[in-house]
Order: C-alpha cells, then structure tokens, then sequence
C-alpha cells in the first residue's frame, strides 16, 4: 500500500518501517519526513494486506502521519497535493532563511498558511 508522510515522525521501534537507503536517497532510516513516499506490503487495498501491515497502516493513518495514495480518488490527490505545496513552501523559506534573505511577502503568506494548514490537522480540523 503506498503512503506520503503528512508530517515529519520519527521511525520508532513499534513501527519498524524498512526504508531502503536507495529509495530515501539522503534520508536518515529514522527519521520519515513530510512529503515521502514508502509502501507498506504490495497489496494495493487495505483488506488484501497481512495483518501485521494493516496494524502498521492504522496506526499512521490514525496518528495523521500518512494518507493513502491510491492514485484514484480525487480526496487522495488532493491531499498529496496540498502536502507537496506544504513542502515546498516550507522548502523555500528555509533556503531563503539559510542564505540569509529576508522572505518576501507572498512567501510569507505561503509559509503561514501551510503552518496552520499544519495546526489545524493537528487540532482535529479538516
């Protein structure tokens, strides 16, 4: 089943996720961050996973840490898109805060929208 990571965790002991190194390029295998993609198991559908996998899936999906990447349904993309857009702006903003520029006004704004898109997920929002 595929996910995207809608926030940074950490890969903990109780998940135990094989994040191959060639597939996570740079990325520590303990850490997921927001916007990766990994599978758990083949199986496309949630019914045909083992057991063991649909515990790991529920416990993401009801942590908020991932969604479904189904690549049908238009709440599924439409999710994986506001959390690209979340990345990106958030990508931006670090690279103009490392080479010391200030953000102009419409990154500002992008940045303080993708954070409370944030906090508001985290709060229980939609």
């Amino acid at each position: 089943m595929k996910l995207v990571a809608k926030k940074d965790f950490f890969n903990v002991k109780n998940l135990s996720l094989n994040l191959d190194p060639k597939d996570t390029g740079k990325i520590d295998k303990f850490h997921v961050p927001k916007g990766f993609r990994f599978t758990i198991g083949t199986a496309t559908v949630f019914k045909d996973l083992t057991q063991d996998q649909k515990v790991l899936v529920s416990q993401l999906m009801l942590s908020q840490c991932t969604v479904i990447d189904d690549e049908k349904s238009s709440e599924s993309q439409s999710d994986i898109a506001k959390i690209d857009a979340e990345v990106a702006a958030e990508k931006a903003a670090a690279e103009k805060v490392k080479a010391n520029t200030p953000l102009s006004v419409p990154e500002q704004i992008a940045l303080g929208v993708a954070q409370a898109l944030a906090q508001i997920k985290v709060a229980g929002g939609k």
